[in-house]
């Protein structure tokens, strides 16, 4: 997978494993320790409030459904899978995850209302288009395509997004129905 690209995936989750993950994201943010973005090198947080983070290790069950779909939709298992939770202020600058060779960001958010920030935003073929977050979309980035998200205004909700990652070297997938 070598091309370079946005590619969009409408409900990556069936209805009970989105429930069951919304439940899993809930209850991690309200109960368990979480790391925050602080050890991201300046260039990829500038001035963001902090975004808190969950590493899924890989025996979770959750690690599990994730990484199966993703190998039945692309062929490849991925390098790393963290639940992201955005607080107002917290924004990601211009970057293109130089170190990946692909990465998924998932939505989870119900009701997202684009006033609230937290927009994904990506330079190609020399536009910059912008997607507004919904729950259970996927966006799979190839090829370090330039993107960069919104700053979330002082009146959002968490924004709860899973980031999956694939290490440079980890783009040769198996099959693609993208």
């Amino acid at each position: 997978m070598s091309s370079k690209g946005i590619f969009l995936i409408d409900k990556f989750f069936d209805e009970g494993q989105y429930s069951d993950i919304i439940n899993d994201m809930n209850y991690s943010f309200d109960h368990m320790p979480l790391l925050d973005n602080k050890t991201w090198g300046e260039t990829v947080t500038e001035f963001s409030k902090p975004i808190k983070i969950k590493v899924l290790e890989t025996k979770d069950t959750h690690y599990q459904l994730i990484k199966n779909n993703i190998y039945h939709l692309i062929g490849r298992h991925p390098d790393g899978i963290y639940y992201y939770y955005w607080g107002p202020g917290s924004y990601i600058p211009w970057h293109a995850d130089e170190i990946y060779s692909s990465a998924f960001t998932i939505y989870m958010n119900e009701n997202w209302n684009y006033q609230d920030g937290g927009l994904f935003q990506y330079y190609i073929n020399g536009k910059i288009e912008t997607l507004v977050p919904h729950a259970n979309l996927a966006v799979m980035q190839t090829g370090k395509v330039p993107h960069s998200t919104t700053i979330l205004s002082k009146n959002a909700p968490i924004r709860k997004s899973i980031q999956v990652w694939f290490e440079e070297g980890n783009n040769r997938p198996v099959k693609s129905a993208i």
